[in-house]
């Protein structure tokens, strides 16, 4: 018995040599990796103030931590509102001074309001401003920013009417099958969506740039279907 004890004891020597051996080498690290870091402290409302002075310049009106969010929202969509009445007002300016051949007001308003918010018909209505004053470069980069936004936006009737005024600026450069192509585009639109006002009007336009071909029954054609709807 005394023996066996003996053995027992050596054995249990030996084993704890072994662990201590083990953990010396790293075989017993992967167990250190259960241990999780403690997680962050949570936002408490005074962080939240914090933030609202960093935001806003103020503290917010005792606001529950559950509403900051939708405050800030809120600030957001008022702020936006404000801009956007300001930018509607500019753009109302630059449609009198155009109606009123005042082409260089037209256009300084149409931009003023392009810096605060970027609306497609903006950008339509300033490349109208420079097709008229023969300024056709500008009128083509502000048309084609219009039917990007527009197309964005899946805007068919302004899709439409933005390619129609691509067709009038190249024409106005000289390149007449460039802009039948765009009439073209414009026309499909305006039929699939129903737009009869805006049909007639590239049916018009590309009787116009055939005749300028020399393609005069084909001109004569798109003519009569643009007096059928008129």
């Amino acid at each position: 018995t005394r023996r066996l004890n003996v053995t027992k004891n050596f054995a249990k020597r030996v084993f704890a040599l072994m662990l201590v051996m083990a953990i010396c080498n790293g075989i017993a690290i992967p167990l250190i990796n259960h241990f999780k870091p403690k997680p962050p402290p949570p936002v408490t409302k005074s962080d939240i103030e914090q933030y609202f002075i960093a935001y806003f310049g103020e503290k917010p009106k005792n606001p529950p931590v559950g509403e900051v969010k939708s405050e800030i929202e809120k600030e957001l969509k008022a702020a936006f509102k404000k801009q956007e009445k300001e930018a509607l007002q500019l753009y109302q300016k630059g449609n009198k001074a155009y109606k009123n051949n005042q082409f260089k007001e037209a256009i300084a308003s149409f931009e003023d309001a392009l810096k605060i918010v970027k609306i497609p018909s903006f950008y339509l209505s300033l490349g109208n401003s420079y097709l008229v004053t023969s300024d056709f470069r500008k009128a083509l980069t502000a048309y084609q920013t219009a039917l990007e936004l527009f197309q964005a936006k899946e805007d068919r009737k302004g899709e439409g009417a933005t390619l129609g005024n691509l067709g009038l600026a190249y024409r106005d450069l000289g390149q007449v099958e460039k802009a039948i192509g765009y009439y073209k585009q414009a026309l499909a639109i305006s039929r699939e969506i129903g737009d009869r006002q805006g049909e007639g009007n590239h049916l018009g336009n590309l009787g116009n740039a055939y005749h300028a071909l020399g393609q005069v029954e084909k001109a004569i054609g798109y003519y009569k279907q643009a007096l059928a709807i008129s």
